[in-house]
């Protein structure tokens, strides 16, 4: 078997293992930062990201990863103004949840909503000024993470989640979108042709 869809399917059995004990064990409901651990690339291919969607009970959980070169056009640390612009104003950006994603039906309010990515986290300006000897290593990789939790008054009349990246990041060509709620798993290719995920 191919070894990205063997890693495929295991990140997607551990996500569905999780969920399950959650719902047994009626621990907490999950919020962003803790499942972050299962936000595991079965590849890393630029333009191509991925989307998980969990609904459990009124609580909406989305998860979107991809290379941040489909967001910013790099993937090595800022070391110029301009990619210290780029990366301050996408980040701004990204900040919005309403610039994620559109929800129709279901009610829901945004509960938490952040970001994850070592360009992020090590991202020091020192008022922007560039090292002349540091070297950008194109070749690392690094991704940029969306966490969001939302609480809807009525998640069952959720019907559709459109994805507004596609028309702000040019480079983000598609994402491979699983949903796990009350009926099962689901997975399907969200693009900018169809950015919308129907749910019903």
């Amino acid at each position: 078997m191919n070894y990205l869809v063997i890693q495929y399917i295991s990140k997607t059995l551990v996500f569905v293992l999780y969920l399950l004990c959650l719902s047994v064990l009626s621990i907490k409901p999950l919020l962003a930062h803790e499942y972050k651990e299962y936000q595991v690339f079965n590849a890393h291919i630029h333009g191509v990201g991925e989307l998980f969607v969990a609904i459990e009970n009124d609580q909406l959980y989305l998860n979107i990863s991809a290379p941040s070169e489909s967001f910013l056009g790099f993937e090595h640390q800022a070391s110029t103004q301009l990619e210290h612009s780029i990366l301050d104003k996408t980040k701004a950006f990204l900040q919005q949840a309403k610039n994620i994603v559109t929800l129709e039906g279901g009610n829901c309010s945004v509960v938490v909503h952040e970001l994850e990515s070592t360009l992020f986290d090590q991202n020091i300006k020192d008022n922007h000024t560039h090292d002349p000897n540091h070297q950008a290593t194109e070749s690392s990789h690094s991704e940029i993470t969306i966490n969001s939790h939302y609480l809807c008054q009525n998640a069952a009349q959720l019907r559709s989640i459109k994805l507004a990246l596609f028309s702000r990041f040019t480079e983000l060509e598609r994402l491979k979108a699983v949903v796990i709620d009350d009926h099962g798993q689901h997975s399907r290719i969200i693009d900018r042709d169809n950015p919308i995920l129907i749910i019903k």
